[in-house]
């Protein structure tokens, strides 16, 4: 069974690299893996998260796919290694890569992906299930520390799920609901520490991936984060909420490569991203039964990247029928005359 334990680690460690297009400039100082990963329904699978093994099955690093889907590993000593690829509602693939003992420095492998849907049937609630024998002095404490929290008292509640862990230092709830009082406060390098605890003691909990992702999209780590959602829906699979803000994230990402000066490049990437972005937002339509408005508010942020002011001012009228006690509602309805109203024209009052 694959051990996702690391992940969150390995990640945190990355975000001090260069991007895999700049990495992959650099002189090789061992052996390379390098791969692509494409969905045979069509397209790469791209800022996805792909793990590489040892072949006792232990983690060794981690990397995130480009538009493109590739990805590399460099700089390894190791002979024998398994690469692991594994995208929401679709089939683990790995392929083990063996280098020959000849094989030096600047010796690289090539692999190649092409993953299958998943037909499981999903069941809800599909979130791992996970228990612990927590003490009871350890459960007082976290009890009125969240009572606190929700009071407003967030200094003291966090120093209450500090002293939780104390009492029990493999307190997977109150690592975790630490790491967001953590967040919440600014002190993200804290908030990372108890996330990598988090996911230590509780390695399939979506949370912990989701709450990593909304982290680094404070921090514009965008790409990153949207790999960090894809993760998320992995191990929670009936949860809208993991395709929406990975949609989130790529616009988010978008907007970012508009600034950039590399136009040939971000061109491409900016087109995959958008596609991506408009796929989760239809799973997470799928996956709320059509009930949760604000995909609707995505959509329209989505169809204005593409220039297509129609069907942004559709998707905002949909948001309108879904929720039709919108405090927002006449802010909305501007925003559609302005969107519905020929450009160099006034919008009608």
């Amino acid at each position: 069974m694959i051990n996702p334990t690391r992940a969150l680690v390995i990640l945190a460690v990355m975000l001090h690299f260069a991007p895999l297009s700049a990495r992959a400039q650099q002189p090789a100082q061992g052996r390379s893996i390098r791969g692509r990963a494409q969905y045979s329904t069509g397209g790469s699978v791209a800022w996805i998260i792909i793990r590489l093994l040892s072949s006792r099955n232990e983690s060794v690093t981690v990397a995130v796919t480009n538009y493109e889907g590739e990805f590399s590993f460099n700089d390894l000593a190791d002979t024998s290694y398994i690469v692991v690829v594994a995208a929401p509602d679709y089939q683990i693939m790995t392929e083990r890569v063996e280098f020959t003992a000849r094989a030096g420095a600047g010796a690289t492998s090539n692999v190649e992906f092409t993953l299958l849907p998943d037909n499981a049937p999903q069941l809800s609630p599909s979130r791992a299930s996970f228990t612990q024998n927590v003490p009871k002095a350890a459960r007082d404490v976290y009890d009125r520390a969240m009572k606190l929290g929700q009071a407003g008292r967030k200094q003291v509640a966090t120093t209450m799920l500090q002293e939780a862990i104390k009492i029990f230092p493999n307190y997977f709830d109150a690592h975790f609901a630490l790491s967001s009082e953590l967040i919440k406060a600014g002190r993200m390098n804290e908030a990372i520490a108890e996330l990598e605890q988090s996911s230590r003691i509780n390695p399939k909990d979506d949370r912990v991936y989701q709450t990593f992702g909304v982290l680094l999209m404070k921090q514009g780590k965008f790409n990153i984060a949207a790999a960090l959602f894809a993760e998320a829906a992995r191990f929670n699979p009936t949860e809208p909420m993991h395709p929406l803000l990975r949609a989130s994230a790529l616009m988010d990402y978008v907007s970012v490569l508009n600034t950039s000066q590399a136009a040939s490049i971000t061109t491409a990437e900016r087109e995959r991203a958008l596609v991506e972005a408009e796929r989760n937002l239809i799973v997470a339509n799928e996956k709320s039964n059509k009930q949760l408005a604000v995909v609707h508010i995505q959509m329209a942020r989505l169809y204005q990247k593409k220039g297509e002011r129609e069907r942004a001012a559709d998707a905002l009228e949909q948001y309108l029928l879904t929720n039709p006690g919108a405090t927002d509602a006449a802010e909305i309805r501007d925003i559609i005359r302005k969107l519905r109203t020929p450009s160099g024209q006034a919008a009608p009052p």
